[in-house]
């Protein structure tokens, strides 16, 4: 079974790990984050380790390796490919211009916003798109657009109050692509929360 890692609080993929190994089923987890490396496999007051994880950087590897050293049962992890960015940037390339590969981006203040809902008690999702509007007015940026790009669990509405406070300070959109990619070709810089 190969599974991927959500919040600790769920148990869904160490719900069907402890199972699968109770079965003796080997298991796969994939670390498609750079965080919670321990406790994304803590349910019930228990850690439930899969056989090995899969992570598809030499950062995340790191990070799991120093796991490894934490924890002595802490499965082996193993970088892999990571096929999705490799078919996006593919995308990217074959629609973005040539002279925006080559460094000479006419759309150099095209800043694509990524949000999601934030589980911080310290912030919210909207507290830190304001932030980063903040900094952007310290930057000198000639005209910066941001297009921001929400979350299928959010609603525009959510974001309504920002979009009036700033208008007209700094050029905003929303995002209308069903595709990340199509955002990500527009963008010359991409953050978010």
């Amino acid at each position: 079974i190969i599974t991927s890692t959500s919040a600790a609080e769920t148990g869904w993929e160490t719900y069907w790990i402890k199972k699968a190994r109770a079965e003796g089923i080997n298991t796969i987890s994939l670390l498609d984050h750079w965080t919670n490396y321990l406790s994304r496999f803590l349910w019930q007051g228990d850690y439930i380790f899969p056989d090995a994880i899969w992570v598809c950087d030499a950062y995340a590897l790191k990070l799991a390796q120093a796991c490894q050293q934490q924890m002595p049962n802490y499965p082996s992890a193993q970088q892999i490919a990571n096929f999705y960015l490799v078919d996006l940037v593919d995308y990217i390339q074959a629609r973005k211009p040539t002279a925006a590969l080559n460094g000479d981006d006419k759309n150099i203040g095209n800043i694509l916003y990524v949000s999601e809902p934030s589980n911080n008690p310290l912030y919210t999702a909207q507290d830190a798109l304001a932030g980063y509007l903040d900094y952007v007015l310290t930057q000198p940026m000639a005209q910066p657009r941001v297009r921001l790009r929400i979350h299928p669990r959010e609603q525009v509405a959510d974001y309504a109050a920002i979009f009036n406070q700033w208008q007209g300070l700094i050029t905003l959109e929303w995002s209308h692509n069903i595709r990340l990619e199509d955002d990500l070709v527009w963008a010359s810089s991409v953050v978010g929360c």
